[in-house]
């Protein structure tokens, strides 16, 4: 399974290795006074040598890119006037807007696309600033860049497959998935793991957020998709103990509340084995089976058994549902499928993400390869 490894953190594309030369202490000087605001200092060293404009540093960032990292929009403007590449890409494929939305910084990115910066350039991570923008909190950002954006860019997937609409589910943005469906976000599209952004809404526990999907006119037909373990949105909510949130997903008529994932599990299996007792109960109350058993002939009591799950344990053995521990295995026995953990299944391969995402730009003194926004 794959496992990104980005760091989007700001000031890890405009960290500086400063060198001996005197041409290495003046590219240093150049940057920083594009960083820090110095008009001045920098239009001086600009009129002595136009080339500078597009000198670029061990990350493959320009002046304009050092000038949008440290928000100087009257830096900006000033390069661009005089003569900087508005669409130049670092190393990384990151124009200055990406950089900009990134930075979640509004004002930069307007002044960048007011003077002709484009938005639908991907970067090596096959990600746009629309991506980008999911992460960040004011919606605005979002929404200046949905108009200007072609129905496939809103749709576009990046290298993992996750569109801008699966960015706002896995960063738990409501209003930006509210805004992405009405501008004509497709939910019913997979990611590489075969997720949607029910998927992701669903690990956040965000009713709301759920809310917004499945009130899409597509959104019923995706509530039993399963991911390439075989789990819906049920299993997800089920192991990470949002309780609440699997009575919505059950009011929508289409929902299998006792779906099988690769290995035969219920979402009954995973609430059990994580010891979400909440979640047990709402899936009794509901009426779904607590006897059904997975591909190891292992019931739901077996895993709260033998987890040392008490709660679930009395919920699972009462009303006729009683069992003796020596009934089962000392430990739930594989065959082929893989293991339950205890506490906490395993129940989503990118978790990794929350540390690569598109919220967190590059972070001091590290360097991207690519990655996740969440990159390789």
């Amino acid at each position: 399974m794959r496992q990104a490894t980005m760091d989007f953190s700001p000031s890890a594309v405009f960290d500086q290795q400063k060198g001996d030369s005197a041409e290495e202490v003046d590219l240093t000087m150049v940057y920083q006074a594009a960083s820090n605001g110095d008009v001045s200092a920098l239009t001086a060293m600009i009129r002595e040598d136009p080339s500078i404009l597009e000198c670029c540093d061990s990350e493959g960032c320009t002046p304009l890119m050092h000038a949008v990292s440290g928000r100087q929009v009257d830096t900006v403007k000033l390069l661009l006037k005089m003569g900087a590449n508005i669409n130049t890409q670092d190393a990384h494929g990151r124009t200055s807007l990406c950089l900009a939305t990134y930075l979640g910084w509004l004002e930069g990115c307007v002044s960048l696309l007011r003077n002709g910066a484009k938005h639908n350039i991907p970067d090596k991570n096959g990600r746009l600033p629309l991506h980008a923008a999911t992460a960040e909190p004011d919606v605005r950002l979002l929404t200046i860049l949905l108009q200007q954006s072609s129905l496939g860019e809103i749709n576009h997937q990046d290298a993992e497959g996750m569109t801008p609409l699966h960015w706002a589910a896995f960063h738990n943005r409501p209003q930006h998935t509210q805004v992405l469906l009405k501008k004509g976000a497709d939910p019913t599209l997979l990611d590489k793991d075969f997720k949607t952004a029910l998927h992701w809404a669903a690990q956040s526990g965000n009713r709301i957020l759920c809310s917004i999907i499945l009130s899409h006119h597509k959104g019923p037909s995706i509530i039993n998709y399963d991911d390439d373990s075989g789990k819906t949105c049920v299993h997800i909510a089920a192991a990470s103990g949002f309780g609440d949130l699997i009575n919505d997903l059950a009011k929508v008529p289409e929902c299998n509340l006792q779906a099988l994932d690769v290995d035969d599990r219920t979402p009954m299996h995973w609430a059990a084995a994580a010891g979400k007792a909440e979640c047990v109960r709402a899936l009794l109350e509901l009426g779904m089976d607590s006897n059904l058993r997975d591909m190891n002939e292992t019931t739901p009591l077996a895993y709260a058994l033998y987890c040392g799950h008490t709660a679930c344990v009395r919920l699972l053995s009462q009303e006729g549902r009683t069992c003796s521990a020596s009934s089962f295995p000392e430990q739930p026995t594989p065959k082929e499928g893989r293991t339950i953990r205890c506490a906490q299944p395993n129940l989503l391969h990118k978790q990794e993400r929350r540390a690569e995402s598109p919220s967190e730009g590059p972070q001091q003194g590290q360097t991207q390869g690519g990655g996740h926004l969440r990159s390789q």
